[in-house]
């Protein structure tokens, strides 16, 4: 379950266009029952996030 939940989620979102932050955020699923609390890294990019 906690995989699939993961893999649910887009590894990277990117606007086309734009001058923007990219933004590295690590996604967590529940954790599992023998303890292990699964997680990945996604990548953000756009343009709510201006550049600075």
């Amino acid at each position: 379950m906690s995989s699939e939940l993961l893999n649910s989620v887009p590894d990277v979102e990117i606007d086309p266009e734009g001058t923007f932050k990219y933004v590295l955020i690590r996604v967590y699923a529940p954790q599992t029952k023998d303890g292990n609390e699964p997680s990945k890294m996604i990548v953000r990019g756009n343009s709510r996030g201006p550049y600075h």
